[in-house]
């Protein structure tokens, strides 16, 4: 059983997904014409690797720690840490060894959340444990689709029946025209607001200039008046909600439903939420739901160590999951293209991502500590500002994060405060 375990995990990461690993890795500190002709030698040894550390923990967390399974993450970002601090500290500069580590890195930083959900399912034969590991699909936003179960889902979630099937084929069908129009929706905002051409036919527009993606101190040179800036910031927020989030994740989740399989969708009307932390949840289901596996129950269970009230407690278990578990997840995502630079500036420039996720765990911990009873959803008067609130304190947080890889903290702590007239 044990060489099935690893077989399968070997066939999981020679998915075409990794072969893009040796293209990455040639541009990588300069790697010289030796190292690129070996590097799929390299990218073979990546893989054995990868899949023996997994299968190692497999078992221990199986047959031994059972209790702290969901650890796993943690111990998983340690490995990765302290690799990343062996590549940059240690080893010198394109050699072999770290040319072996950089793959390592950018296999072990996609497998691993696929990894994760194994050692949730304790009582699984092994053959359904390594199913896990089969992804249905991989999306722009590795956090935002339900790629992390794989196939574990599918005994719970395939319809047999044959009315059931079509039921749920019928819902994955609406699901993709809904999906459609809610991305043509945010071209056409994005075209109204920025003048951007997206849709030719778009008669009018605000030509606002986008700090998104704009150095700041040019954006200062353009003067425009607050109610402006923030009518970008809006856009902005509406733009990445409609079409990178909940467009994409809901074609993907549209077609799997189409096969017959009932997944849950990624955003599912954030317009009925009561709380903050309810409208973040029904926009990033799946990403919330690894913060809680991974991040809440462990850090939960270490609180209890605290002597302190329960409501405390929840409120700084909820706003360190969002801060630590967030900048853990999103580091390991997107930390590609900062390779070039030293350990400190690759850190350092991460860093304006700090307080997006503090805003947001502020948020998200007020909300969850203050929320009461469920109450019934009131008036469309009174429940369409209380959205377009939550909206607003979300596109505040994403404001805190913007052009984070080309400003320091400094920047965008000023950037933050000048959309206040500060």
């Amino acid at each position: 059983m044990s060489f099935f375990i690893f077989i399968s995990l070997f066939y999981y990461l020679s998915f075409d997904e990794f072969s893009a690993t040796t293209t990455l890795l040639y541009t990588v500190n300069h790697v010289s014409d030796h190292a690129s002709h070996v590097s799929d030698v390299f990218l073979l040894l990546v893989k054995l690797c990868v899949a023996a550390i997994y299968v190692l923990l497999f078992y221990l967390f199986r047959r031994y720690f059972a209790f702290a399974s969901r650890y796993i993450v943690l111990i998983s970002v340690c490995i990765y840490i302290a690799t990343l601090v062996l590549i940059k500290v240690v080893l010198p500069e394109e050699s072999s060894l770290q040319i072996f580590l950089w793959m390592f890195i950018y296999v072990f930083s996609v497998a691993v959340w696929n990894f994760a959900y194994i050692s949730l399912s304790k009582f699984k034969p092994n053959w359904s444990q390594m199913s896990l590991l089969l992804p249905m699909w991989r999306s722009v936003a590795v956090t935002s689709a339900p790629i992390h179960r794989g196939i574990r889902d599918f005994e719970y979630v395939y319809k047999q029946d044959g009315v059931e099937r079509t039921s749920c084929q019928i819902s994955g069908l609406r699901l993709l025209y809904w999906s459609l129009l809610i991305r043509y929706t945010g071209f056409f905002v994005s075209d109204v607001v920025f003048g951007t051409t997206t849709l030719s036919y778009v008669p009018f527009s605000f030509h606002l200039p986008n700090y998104f993606g704009m150095p700041f101190d040019i954006y200062y040179r353009f003067s425009i008046p607050l109610w402006k800036s923030w009518m970008g910031l809006f856009a902005n927020s509406f733009i990445f909600l409609t079409v990178n989030v909940a467009s994409l994740i809901g074609i993907m989740v549209s077609v799997a439903r189409m096969c017959g399989f009932r997944f849950y969708r990624n955003t599912y009307k954030p317009y009925l939420a009561n709380s903050f932390h309810d409208f973040f949840n029904r926009v990033f289901f799946f990403y919330n739901e690894l913060l809680i596996n991974f991040f809440f129950y462990p850090f939960w269970k270490f609180s209890k160590v605290l002597k302190l009230p329960k409501k405390t407690r929840l409120f700084l278990v909820t706003f360190f999951t969002v801060l630590i578990g967030g900048e853990i997840i999103h580091f390991m995502r997107v930390f590609r293209g900062l390779e070039n630079l030293s350990l400190i500036d690759m850190f350092s420039i991460y860093a304006g991502r700090l307080p997006y996720f503090f805003l947001l765990g502020l948020f998200s911990a007020i909300s969850v500590v203050s929320k009461g009873k469920s109450e019934t959803l009131p008036k469309w008067y009174i429940q369409g500002p209380r959205v377009f609130f939550y909206f607003a304190l979300y596109s505040i947080c994403t404001l805190a994060q913007s052009n984070y890889t080309r400003m320091d903290f400094v920047e965008q702590i000023k950037f933050f405060f000048y959309f206040f007239g500060w």
